[in-house]
């Protein structure tokens, strides 16, 4: 692996979590290019690793579920929930995480209907 390379997926997840928050810092809308740069975090080899994998799951689920509060896209909560569902099984402080997660996506739900 070309040095720098194993750092390259948590430059992209930390960039991409980021974007999506620069709406409520800057007003400006950047979250779908943040959602980008943590898918593109996961598809690295570096990113896929044991310990990078379920730290980039994390953020990418929890980019999408501001999206889904920012857009109101659905589809964004159920991939949101694929990504967290296997993390339930790392054990803490991943599941913990995980299962906040979860329960937020949950209690959007509930307020949307």
């Amino acid at each position: 692996m070309p040095e720098g390379a194993a750092i390259a997926p948590q430059y992209l997840i930390m960039l991409g979590a980021h974007l999506c928050s620069s709406l409520d810092c800057l007003g400006e809308y950047r979250t779908d290019e943040g959602v980008q740069l943590c898918r593109e975090a996961l598809s690295l080899r570096a990113g896929r690793t044991r310990e990078q994998r379920p730290r980039s799951a994390l953020y990418l689920a929890d980019c999408l579920v501001t999206r889904f509060e920012q857009c109101g896209e659905e589809h964004d909560l159920y991939e949101a929930e694929g990504l967290l569902g296997p993390l339930l099984r790392r054990g803490n402080p991943i599941a913990a995480r995980a299962s906040a997660l979860l329960l937020k996506i949950a209690a959007l739900r509930q307020e949307a209907t």
